[in-house]
């Protein structure tokens, strides 16, 4: 093979290359979460107990659900309150967050969690006031912490695929993450 032929082989060859780089970078590809395994993550970081002077709150059995049409995850936790007086209530609490995506880490998370309701039968007002303001703290300090997804650095395309998040949408009872490639 002459000189001028390998060379422009080998500059139809890199040509090619910088072709497909250039053309892979225009496209997104997106992860499936289904709420299964949004749950059992979820699972791992409960039970939680939140202890101040005067009633100590089990926050527990957390039931995700991903609701069709919307871009935040639903979250039900049951709740233990017992209080200084000896008092004792249950009740479930409703979270609500979007999803939010650190490239970094690969991990998907709850994005700025809040209370959506509170219930609880019976339960005077100043008790529940203090339930409340325990959930409060809870979904704030903790709960945005909880990683719902983690793209497996062991797979070739998720570990090359983590630059970005694009956008995020409910199909069929899973979260869509479309990222950037």
């Amino acid at each position: 093979m002459s000189y001028e032929l390998r060379s422009l082989s080998l500059s139809g060859l890199l040509f090619a290359a910088a072709l497909c780089m250039t053309a892979g970078q225009a496209f997104a590809w997106e992860v499936e979460i289904p709420q299964e395994e949004v749950q059992a993550s979820v699972e791992t970081m409960f039970p939680i107990r939140q202890q101040i002077p005067f009633a100590t709150v089990v926050f527990s059995d957390p039931r995700v659900l991903i609701v069709e049409g919307s871009d935040r995850v639903r979250m039900g936790l049951a709740i233990d309150a017992s209080f200084a007086n000896q008092a004792t209530a249950k009740g479930r609490a409703e979270i609500e967050g979007g999803l939010g995506y650190d490239p970094a880490r690969g991990e998907f998370h709850l994005l700025r969690p809040a209370v959506a309701g509170l219930h609880f039968d019976g339960l005077p007002q100043e008790y529940l006031d203090l339930v409340r303001m325990m959930t409060n703290s809870i979904t704030g300090e903790l709960l945005g912490g909880i990683v719902v997804y983690r793209l497996d650095e062991r797979d070739f395309r998720q570990g090359v695929m983590r630059r970005a998040l694009k956008g995020v949408q409910i199909r069929d009872g899973k979260l869509i993450a479309e990222l950037d490639w």
